[in-house]
């Protein structure tokens, strides 16, 4: 009579387990199967993407333009309203310190998303208005003025002899016209069939001085015209000038709004040296798709690289993770540094300069759990500086 065969306590103890693990991982495989798009973290080592020196020409005047969010605009949750943010925002802090080694400045606008009323250099005469209608470009909106309206006037911190201004040209709009310091004006008819962004160069007869004041107005009898922006120069002694083009709010899905004022179609236009690019804080806090952030990034940096500018991609500072998780902000920071890699750009990580939130905020680097303090703004532009030392013009 055969014994029937009785499995030892060993063998049915080690079969459940091999159960048990089998179990585990397919339960793994189906529940924990992540919801969006994962991207695998990117090797980044202190200098792998920066360059030691940006040197713009010696014999013209550049243009640093700082695209971003409200970290970019410099907004400060604890400093009292109404905010000249020029004043407190990183790429001020950035002229600063450049000015040490080379003459700086941030005489210039592009947008009004914070210009229209906090801007001291700006004065809106009467019958200029911001235009949101459907518009949406660098840094938000376009300044219109109707028929009839007072001159606008845009007044230097830096010694300027002249100015590029950049207007709108399109189906039905009127006559620009525009001086520097009340001398001979400038008329410009920006009636176009297609909407399109152009520059006109105004230049003093005079040397330049500071508060050198750019005057424009409309005079066309019934059609409005519409401004982006104003930029001066020096002919003499040329200087590098920082664009705070930050927008408040802002995601990267703004900054490509398919519309006939798009800033993918307006950036070529701009005569930018070096591209700043800092944005994902809102794309974060939002809980945008990081696959449709990747797109929309690669469309704008697209754009700024047509510019023929130097681009720097930024990680930005490190958020609460309160409100964002760390896990979140890794995968976007790793987005960002990929792009840098499949594209060239230069890469600077705020990371290593604000370390993490709640580190940065014990030292009074934060202002609240998304934005930089003023001392934190001016850790950032020290980062980047690090980054950008410029070999003198002289």
């Amino acid at each position: 009579m055969a014994i029937p065969f009785v499995p030892s306590l060993v063998v049915c103890t080690v079969l459940l387990l091999v159960t048990v693990i089998v179990l585990s991982v397919l339960l793994g495989i189906c529940v924990n199967k992540p919801i969006t798009t994962k991207i695998e973290p990117v090797s980044i080592s202190p200098n792998q993407f920066s360059f030691n020196t940006w040197n713009p020409s010696k014999n013209k005047n550049s243009v640093v333009l700082c695209i971003g969010d409200s970290t970019t605009m410099g907004y400060d949750s604890t400093l009292q309203t109404p905010v000249d943010y020029t004043k407190t925002a990183y790429p001020k802090y950035l002229a600063d310190i450049m000015n040490q080694a080379t003459s700086a400045s941030r005489d210039g606008f592009l947008g009004s998303g914070n210009t229209a009323t906090l801007n001291q250099q700006i004065t809106l005469g009467t019958g200029w208005t911001i235009d949101n209608t459907g518009i949406t470009t660098i840094n938000k909106d376009v300044f219109s003025a109707g028929i009839n309206s007072a001159a606008l006037t845009f007044q230097s911190l830096a010694a300027a002899d002249s100015a590029v201004i950049y207007y709108v040209s399109g189906p039905s709009y009127g006559i620009l016209q525009a001086n520097i310091n009340n001398e001979k004006n400038q008329t410009i008819d920006t009636t176009n069939d297609v909407i399109t962004l152009k520059s006109l160069i105004i230049k003093s007869s005079a040397a330049p001085i500071n508060n050198a004041t750019v005057y424009v107005s409309n005079i066309s009898s019934s059609l409005p015209i519409k401004l982006l922006g104003i930029v001066f120069a020096n002919t003499i002694t040329p200087v590098i000038n920082f664009i705070n083009s930050g927008w408040s709010g802002s995601t990267s899905a703004d900054w490509i709004n398919p519309t006939q004022f798009a800033v993918t179609s307006f950036l070529p236009a701009i005569s930018a040296d070096l591209i700043i690019i800092n944005l994902g804080i809102n794309d974060m806090n939002n809980k945008v798709d990081i696959a449709s952030y990747q797109q929309n990034m690669q469309t704008l940096i697209t754009s700024a690289l047509k510019t023929s500018a130097d681009v720097i991609l930024v990680i930005p500072s490190p958020i609460d993770v309160d409100s964002v998780t760390q896990d979140i902000q890794n995968q976007f920071s790793n987005v960002i540094a990929l792009l840098a890699q499949n594209n060239k750009c230069n890469l600077i990580d705020l990371r290593t300069e604000l370390n993490d939130w709640k580190s940065g905020n014990a030292i009074s680097w934060y202002a609240d759990n998304l934005h930089p303090s003023v001392q934190g703004y001016k850790a950032i532009a020290s980062r980047i500086y690090n980054n950008i030392r410029v070999v003198s013009k002289t």
